[in-house]
């Protein structure tokens, strides 16, 4: 097994492993955090790459305090139309970090994450089974 066989490997394992503490880190954040409705009142244009949105987000939390975030992931078309209801969660102790709450909105890294570690360890693995194999047949 060469170098570059050992360095993919490394990166299959870093990859899942940073997934695992992205999970671990998005599961605190749903127990410890308090579901609410935002209603979008804008988007935000993400220019890199072609021009993509993010929802701006508007809900009221604690004392009827109007609290205003921008989601974390952007697309084109917009993914909530101007004046949409969406379930958000937040924390009450910093209140500005809250998310949106749809499936991949808040899992979308880990599931990639996983995927490609995964992609990165299913083709190593085969190599170093050919590996395994020619050194038992010499």
């Amino acid at each position: 097994m060469d170098h570059m066989d050992k360095l993919y490997i490394r990166v299959g394992i870093i990859v899942i492993l940073a997934s695992i503490f992205s999970t671990i880190y998005t599961s605190s954040m749903l127990l410890n955090s308090i579901e609410a409705v935002g209603t979008v009142t804008s988007y935000q244009e993400n220019g890199t790459g072609g021009t993509t949105y993010y929802s701006v987000v508007t809900f009221k939390c604690c004392n009827d305090k109007e609290i205003e975030f921008v989601a974390r992931t952007s697309t084109d078309p917009p993914r909530h139309a101007i004046g949409e209801k969406v379930p958000i969660r937040f924390d009450p102790a910093n209140p500005e970090h809250a998310r949106i709450t749809h499936f991949f909105s808040l899992w979308r890294w880990e599931m990639i994450g996983v995927g490609i570690g995964l992609f990165f360890i299913y083709i190593m693995s085969g190599k170093l089974s050919r590996y395994i194999k020619q050194k038992n047949n010499e």
